[in-house]
């Protein structure tokens, strides 16, 4: 069994840094999803060690679905746990052992299964076991899950979270107060958060920051950033 190292973090001259990176066995699933991909971008978050990119799957129907492909190694501890008030999410297991926690209830889970967490519903997933985990996970109807993900990775490449891959208080109050509708983290409380926001959110803007940077979704981004699946 063959493996191949991809997304190796870039240095300013656009050489790879060694001992980043993640290693995929060639002939395993989360390999060949991506190799099947026309125009993959991969990004990545060099704090957590996790990589993420956009696939495109054909589903039973015929229809034609964006999905985001997450690449947490071994030992990670996933997202903070969250809800989204308006839109469900789907998981899939591609590759490895999954913990799901869905409010107080755990699940594990193993490749090629599925769990839908309907609206509302408090989650959050990791890892389960010694090997990586690769999830497929859509929104119906599509929130803003991928541009989320693009700019926490993306402040991550740019020094702009401490060692815990944590954001500092203004860019957390402006994630918070713009994404109520769309994203809300279970701790603090909603209602405590909510206080805060009211606070402390104008004084954020006026600091320049943002729930969301554009420039963290163009592959223009990414490509000077991250080593790219190279396909023969």
């Amino acid at each position: 069994m063959s493996t191949q190292v991809i997304g190796r973090t870039l240095d300013k001259t656009g050489k790879p840094i060694e001992g980043t990176g993640v290693a995929l066995s060639t002939d395993g699933a989360t390999f060949q999803l991506l190799l099947k991909e026309k125009e993959l971008v991969l990004f990545s978050n060099p704090i957590t060690g996790e990589y993420a990119a956009e696939v495109h799957i054909t589903e039973g129907n015929g229809e034609v679905v964006i999905k985001g492909l997450g690449i947490l190694p071994a030992g990670a501890s996933g997202p903070p746990k969250h809800i989204h008030p308006t839109y469900e999410e789907e998981f899939e297991v591609v590759e490895g052992e999954a913990l799901f926690i869905l409010n107080k209830d755990q699940k594990i889970m193993h490749a090629g299964e599925k769990i839908v967490v309907p609206a509302g519903v408090a989650h959050t997933f990791k890892p389960h076991g010694d090997s990586l985990l690769s999830v497929l996970v859509v929104a119906r109807p599509a929130g803003k899950l991928n541009e989320v993900v693009h700019t926490i990775f993306g402040l991550a490449h740019e020094g702009k979270l401490d060692k815990k891959g944590q954001p500092n208080f203004w860019q957390g109050i402006a994630f918070g107060s713009e994404l109520m509708d769309d994203t809300v983290f279970t701790s603090p409380p909603p209602g405590v958060q909510k206080f805060v926001f009211k606070l402390f959110a104008a004084k954020a803007k006026r600091k320049g920051y943002k729930a969301l940077y554009p420039e963290y979704m163009k592959p223009d981004f990414w490509n000077k950033r991250v080593e790219q699946l190279k396909k023969e």
